[in-house]
């Protein structure tokens, strides 16, 4: 299992629920876990990619709480001395833990404002664009 395995079952169940509209809780279920797992796909292409590129710990890891801020931190603190890369590696790092990790918590925590189809398409897009940026890096 890797993340491509999560890109692959949030694009086919957001394609079923397109495919066989359904009304409600059930369409809006859907659009949740497809964003949940497009950005959980994020982050798991973000783990890989560090540890493909050999990147070390943040120097503020003691610091740093959650495995989340821990990865992206890594990835922000990449230099040119690290990889050639380096510019990539720490843009791919703020957009995963700006805008697409708010999109998992409204996602999975934020009840009370309705998740859509159209942010399900867009944080899959996203996603889909970020792994395609991250598995271009060597």
């Amino acid at each position: 299992m890797d993340h491509n395995n999560l890109i692959a079952w949030a694009e086919t169940a957001l394609q079923n629920i397109v495919n066989n509209p359904v009304q409600g809780d059930l369409a809006e279920s859907t659009y949740r876990a497809v964003g949940s797992r497009a950005y959980y796909a994020i982050f798991h292409a973000s783990q890989s990619l560090c540890n493909r590129l050999l990147l070390p710990p943040s120097a503020k890891d003691d610091s740093i709480k959650g495995s989340h801020e821990k990865l992206y931190q890594r990835m922000i603190e990449c230099t040119s001395t690290r990889h050639t890369s380096h510019v990539t590696i720490r843009k791919l790092a703020y957009r995963a833990r700006g805008d697409q990790k708010m999109t998992r918590v409204h996602a999975d925590y934020n009840f009370t404002d309705e998740f859509t189809l159209a942010q399900a398409s867009d944080i899959l897009n996203e996603a889909k664009t970020m792994i395609a940026e991250a598995d271009k890096i060597t």
